[in-house]
């Protein structure tokens, strides 16, 4: 039970979770459509489910991770994207839009 929660956390959290946040900043930044990301993360889901069965002999296609890890890494994804247009938004357009908190932004 321990060794599983600790690769959980090593691998789908610290790992996969960094490259989600950096996916959900880059299409931020870029501008693209942030339903992008859910194809992404499938993509990132599907590798930090082969990482596992590769490193560890743990299951690869069962439902049960799948569905956590996809949701785990596409919530942290959501979260950077927000987080980056919020900022980028503010920066840009000062004039434009107030910052409330650090997903949340008003227009002047």
């Amino acid at each position: 039970m321990l060794y599983s929660l600790l690769q959980f956390l090593f691998l789908t959290i610290f790992f996969s979770g960094w490259s989600s946040f950096q996916i959900g900043k880059n299409i931020s930044y870029n501008w693209l459509n942030k339903n992008m990301i859910f194809f992404y993360i499938l993509l990132l889901t599907l590798v930090n489910r082969f990482i596992h069965f590769a490193l560890f002999d743990s299951s690869f296609i069962t439902i049960k991770y799948l569905i956590s890890d996809y949701l785990i890494l596409l919530s942290i994804s959501f979260l950077s994207f927000r987080i980056t247009r919020v900022n980028y938004l503010v920066k840009q357009y000062p004039w434009k839009y107030k910052k409330i908190n650090i997903i949340k932004f008003i227009e002047i």
